[in-house]
C-alpha cells in the first residue's frame, strides 16, 4: 500500500455479508464497510483513505482509538460506496503492505 503504511502493515478487510436493519426480515446486506489491521499507530484517517482511494469511492474512513488516550489502535475502517468497490479493495489490497 502507498507510503501511508509501514511495511509491517497488512490489510485484513472482510467483506462478508453482516445482517442489516434496514433490510427486513433479517435478510443479510451486503457489507461495504471494511476492517483494516495491523496498520502503523501513526496513521491518519486522511492517510487511510489515501491508501484505499484506488479502489473506488470512499463514503467514510475511521482509526479506530484508545477512548481515553486518542491513541490508535492499529487498526481501521474504510467504508466505501458500492459493493463492486469494496470486493475490488479486498481483491487489490489483500496481504499488501
Amino acid at each position: 500500500v502507498s507510503g501511508a503504511m509501514s511495511s509491517a502493515a497488512k490489510w485484513t478487510g472482510s467483506g462478508r455479508e453482516r445482517p442489516s436493519s434496514h433490510s427486513g426480515g433479517g435478510n443479510p446486506a451486503p457489507c461495504t464497510n471494511l476492517f483494516i489491521g495491523n496498520l502503523p499507530l501513526e496513521i491518519t484517517e486522511q492517510e487511510l483513505e489515501a491508501a484505499f482511494s484506488q479502489c473506488g469511492t470512499i463514503v467514510s474512513t475511521k482509526v479506530v482509538r484508545h477512548p481515553d488516550t486518542g491513541q490508535s489502535k492499529g487498526a481501521g475502517f474504510v467504508k466505501f460506496a458500492t459493493l463492486e468497490e469494496a470486493e475490488r479493495a479486498i481483491q487489490e489490497m489483500c496481504g499488501q503492505d
